[in-house]
């Protein structure tokens, strides 16, 4: 993880600003996590090209579903008055009790 951060911070400057991010993000870790079952082939288990790509697309997917709920929540969120909405924020944002 700490060398998929590294690498993110080095290409930065690469990332394409209105473009997603997170798939940006996740690509890259998936050519460390890639990069580093290459270095460890000696061991008796390890996941296939495909198995990593596998698991990369249900993060994707996920992670498309949370963008989903995100929209969802709020829309909801707009329908409260201006004051629900505040007591939302101070339970949620603030984790005020």
């Amino acid at each position: 993880m700490q060398e998929a951060v590294e690498v993110m911070w080095s290409k930065f400057d690469q990332f394409e600003p209105g473009t997603d991010f997170i798939s940006w993000a996740l690509r890259i870790a998936r050519y460390r996590v890639l990069n580093y079952y290459k270095k460890k082939r000696t061991q008796r288990l390890r996941f296939s090209s495909e198995v990593i790509k596998d698991i990369d697309d249900r993060v994707v997917s996920a992670t498309n579903k949370m963008d989903d709920y995100r929209e969802a929540l709020y829309q909801c969120l707009k329908k409260l008055s201006t004051r629900d909405r505040q007591i939302v924020y101070l339970r949620y944002e603030l984790n005020a009790v």
